[in-house]
């Protein structure tokens, strides 16, 4: 079982390093274009869990995006881009380490990401992803072996959870972006935009922290030495 954990751990790493390494380059512009998605996806949740309604998103070529929706609470809409981003990152990691059913789980992002997409994106760019991204998960759940879907999940989530700790510092503290999440939330409930900014990396970091963890741990199902040796 040791084996086992330091052989994740070291995939995990290594994962993480190329991410690091791609973070600006145009090969891993898929991948955050879907975060971006992510993102726009998380307002529109929030507003649903609160009492309001979607009513359209919008994405762009240049990675950004717009989730136009009516009613639900302002304080929990606002944050749940950047935030959401996160626990995106948190779910897909921590599921795709857990289970054994990362096909299911390729599966189910997928046709998730086509409803979404056919539901309430109206730009051709955020359709065309969409589709793309939905589509060959689905694809790829019903071709590729279990071990590629799980490879794949985990990359998406360490992407997801890098790309929402770098995009707030990004927006907010490198530069002041007066169309962003946080400077909306400041102008309806106060304060500046950079300590709100700095309140959601710190979350951000501790949920990437915390699934990370759980992503490694060890099966308490798993019996250990000590408890297959049977008694003289």
């Amino acid at each position: 079982m040791e084996r086992t954990k330091w052989a994740r751990t070291g995939v995990l790493t290594l994962m993480f390093l190329v991410v690091l390494g791609l973070w600006h380059r145009p090969v891993l512009y898929p991948i955050k274009a879907l975060v971006v998605f992510f993102h726009e996806i998380s307002h529109g949740v929030a507003a649903v869990a609160t009492g309001g309604r979607i009513e359209r998103i919008d994405l762009d070529p240049l990675l950004g995006g717009v989730c136009y929706s009516r009613g639900g609470s302002r304080l929990v809409v606002l944050p749940a881009g950047y935030l959401g981003s996160m626990a995106w990152g948190a779910i897909l990691l921590v599921a795709s380490s857990r289970t054994r059913l990362n096909r299911a789980l390729a599966l189910s992002l997928g046709v998730f990401l086509l409803l979404i997409t056919l539901l309430y994106v109206r730009t051709l760019f955020g359709f065309a992803l969409g589709l793309v991204w939905g589509g060959g998960l689905v694809w790829l759940s019903r071709h590729a072996s279990a071990t590629a879907n799980q490879l794949l999940l985990q990359f998406l989530g360490l992407t997801s959870l890098l790309f929402a700790v770098v995009d707030i510092k990004e927006d907010l503290i490198d530069r002041s972006v007066a169309a962003s999440d946080a400077s909306q939330f400041s102008l309806l409930f106060g304060g500046p935009p950079q300590f709100w900014g700095a309140l959601w990396i710190l979350v951000a970091l501790g949920g990437a922290v915390f699934s990370l963890r759980i992503a490694l741990r060890e099966d308490p199902k798993t019996p250990k030495i000590s408890e297959r040796q049977g008694s003289d």
